[in-house]
């Protein structure tokens, strides 16, 4: 049995190994569309490369295609929140809800003497859309995701911080443009942006259109 670190390396993996991963049952469900719109998506862009010859291989190939990616949706093992899986010897292994994305987990491994636990990507603790993350008893050791080092969330609503934002570029006659990541990020804006202008956050002279 395997853990991936990350559901987006699976087409990678199952090409060579053919032993299954775990994960939840959402993020099976996300993998289902996203990879293999992913492999899709390198498949133009290696067509591309080779058609402008300006990579440096020849040719140009996609980390994985749409095919790899369908095929390897075989191997990802979907298991609940909370549920011991024995993995190999007395080692088993427990998911938690990490509020991050749909099916995001924290993941704790254990043994009858040790325990460890990996975060994962963390959501906050009042995200317009998802569920906290789940609160941990504890572990022997922890592993915890660290992409943004010491920094902690502002203490300010998001909501109302991107209505302040709107308006004042509205007042100026300016564009906002957010970028944000393809699935969930972009999901939550567009959330917070819903939220903001049900609630009158924004002038009535700010045009909405996407």
């Amino acid at each position: 049995m395997r853990i991936s670190i990350t559901a987006a390396t699976c087409p990678c993996w199952s090409s060579r190994d053919t032993r299954a991963g775990i994960c939840s049952s959402a993020t099976r469900e996300l993998c289902a569309v996203l990879l293999p719109d992913s492999g899709h998506l390198q498949e133009e862009q290696a067509e591309y490369a080779n058609r402008h010859e300006f990579s440096k291989h020849h040719p140009a190939l996609p980390l994985y295609s749409q095919e790899d990616a369908e095929q390897a949706l075989q191997y990802l093992v979907a298991v609940d929140f909370k549920q011991d899986i024995l993995i190999g010897g007395e080692v088993k292994l427990r998911m938690y809800p990490a509020g991050h994305i749909p099916g995001a987990a924290s993941v704790e491994l254990r043994d009858q003497h040790t325990s460890i636990i990996f975060s994962g990507d963390l959501g906050r603790p009042d995200d317009p859309i998802m569920y906290p993350p789940t609160p941990l008893e504890g572990a022997d050791y922890l592993v915890v995701e660290s992409t943004y080092g010491n920094r902690r969330h502002p203490p300010q609503d998001a909501q109302q911080l991107l209505g302040e934002i709107i308006n004042r570029t509205a007042q100026r006659g300016g564009v906002v443009i957010i970028p944000a990541f393809a699935g969930w990020p972009y999901t939550n804006v567009i959330a917070l942006h819903a939220t903001a202008e049900r609630c009158g956050h924004y002038p009535g002279s700010a045009d909405l259109s996407e």
